[in-house]
């Protein structure tokens, strides 16, 4: 076990693909792909128990945001959407520089907007109608954030053009578009956000 090679860990910090609650517990719908047994526990009482030491957990793609946030100061406030090839897209949100959460974690979902259902979305990712999909995304961060920019991460788009002239015809004027960007690599943004969680730490303190 890792934390045997470090028997001096003083914080751990945990990414998951799947929304996190201020208490540290998954939430009912993201208990799947080997996590089922993660029903019931907050990740961050049992783990910091456990381990002694403190511990942040939190969703992934909240990480990538932050990750972002501190590798690129020229925004400190922008929507970080995340199309995965074969699941739900999620999104997180920077505001000044903090991540911004609700009280379930369910922030950002955008996978689940109304109007829009599971095995749609799939199909969508199948039949090459990313485009569209992606547009009504950033179309809902444009309307609901009007952000500096938005980022995006989606390895199935063929040409970036095509979703941003989508959106500009749902925007009353061409004045209102956020700085669009297309990013390849989530890894580093991933890996550098771990880092600076643990830097600003805001999780549960051994002995709390």
């Amino acid at each position: 076990m890792i934390i045997k090679q470090y028997p001096n860990t003083m914080t751990i910090v945990i990414s998951l693909p799947g929304f996190v609650d201020k208490d540290g517990y998954l939430n009912e719908m993201c208990l799947h792909y080997g996590l089922e047994k993660l029903r019931g526990i907050s990740l961050t009482q049992e783990l910091s128990q456990r381990f002694h030491c403190d511990v942040v957990v939190d969703n992934d793609v909240n990480v990538m945001a932050y990750g972002y946030y501190y590798m690129h100061k020229e925004y400190d406030t922008f929507g970080f959407l995340y199309q995965p090839d074969k699941e739900l897209a999620g999104g997180a949100y920077v505001y000044h520089g903090e991540l911004i959460r609700g009280k379930h974690g369910f922030l950002g979902e955008i996978g689940y907007l109304a109007n829009l259902n599971r095995t749609q979305q799939l199909q969508d990712l199948e039949n090459d109608n990313i485009h569209s999909l992606l547009a009504y995304f950033m179309h809902t961060m444009q309307v609901m954030y009007d952000p500096d920019a938005i980022i995006i991460y989606c390895p199935l788009i063929k040409d970036k053009n095509i979703s941003k002239s989508l959106l500009l015809q749902n925007l009353p004027h061409d004045s209102l578009l956020s700085d669009i960007i297309f990013i390849e690599d989530i890894d580093t943004y991933l890996e550098y956000g771990l880092m600076k969680l643990v830097n600003t730490f805001k999780g549960v303190k051994y002995g709390n």
